[in-house]
């Protein structure tokens, strides 16, 4: 359970820093930025689900073991 509450205030912060890009992307960058900064949000996203995802499996190998 610990890593998970490590793991969340960085995840805020990354939700709180996106949030300010779409306020910005709504305010009209060209298009072209504009696209550049929703794949690089999802990206961010996605490396999120990732290092949510080992850590769970990290902790299921640990429940295993004791």
């Amino acid at each position: 359970m610990v890593p998970s509450l490590e793991m969340r205030p960085m995840d805020l912060s990354c939700w709180t820093k996106d949030r300010t890009t779409i306020q910005r992307m709504k305010s009209g960058i060209g298009k072209c930025q504009k696209n550049f900064l929703i794949f690089d949000l999802e990206k961010k996203i996605d490396e999120g689900k990732q290092k949510e995802r080992a850590n769970k499996k990290k902790r299921r190998e640990e429940m295993g073991t004791t």
